[in-house]
């Protein structure tokens, strides 16, 4: 029998990172937050337009995906003085 790893490390992810949030969020500005959840989001429909694309075209995103959630929030954080 196979040991479900993926979905344990997963949930521990998510928990970590809710737990995470909630002891750091209220420390964040609420402009630096707004824009923080505005990048995660616009981050999450580039993903998905690109997956969905992928078939029709020979780009690959799979390369850059896991970068992209994380240079969305250091440019977040960094821009958020602009």
């Amino acid at each position: 029998m196979v040991f479900p790893l993926g979905p344990l490390v997963n949930a521990a992810a998510v928990i970590a990172g809710g737990l995470l949030g909630l002891a750091l969020g209220a420390r964040l500005p609420e402009r630096m937050r707004t824009i923080v959840f505005q990048g995660l989001g616009l981050c999450t429909m580039v993903i998905g337009i690109g997956l969905n694309l992928l078939n029709l075209t020979r780009i690959s995103l799979t390369n850059m995906l896991p970068a992209l959630p994380v240079a969305a929030v250091l440019a977040s954080i960094f821009l958020e003085g602009v």
